[in-house]
């Protein structure tokens, strides 16, 4: 039976390089959206860009240039041939479209271009099973 549960965790970038990031601690399960959560009173700057990735095997969750407001995503990857090749193309000539899986691995949430002094907060919404 499959669960849904919700990572939340907050970037604070206290520098004047505009960056920051912060780690979950380790998680598991199928990802079914990112949200980003504009602060109230000391949001990103509006060049916020946004690199969610997992720490030790480096695969990309969802990468997101110049975000300016709150939003929500529902990211995927594509999926490769059995060998390993090339991307998996439907009939259509259309991507075959897989979900992301995270095994045990912490979640590295990165800003750049985010401004001096500024917070904001991510919810990673993961499906887990038992």
């Amino acid at each position: 039976m499959a669960y849904p549960t919700l990572t939340v965790v907050t970037v604070d970038v206290d520098s004047a390089s505009g960056t920051g990031s912060t780690d979950t601690d380790p998680l598991s399960g199928r990802v079914i959206g990112v949200r980003y959560i504009a602060d109230g009173s000391a949001p990103y700057s509006n060049t916020a860009d946004f690199t969610i990735t997992t720490v030790t095997t480096g695969q990309t969750i969802l990468t997101l240039t110049d975000v300016s407001a709150s939003t929500i995503k529902y990211p995927y990857t594509i999926q490769h041939e059995s060998a390993g090749g090339a991307d998996a193309i439907y009939a259509t000539g259309n991507e075959v479209r897989v979900p992301i899986y995270v095994f045990n691995e912490k979640v590295r949430f990165a800003v750049a271009q985010a401004g001096n002094n500024t917070t904001g907060q991510f919810q990673l919404l993961l499906e887990r099973s038992y």
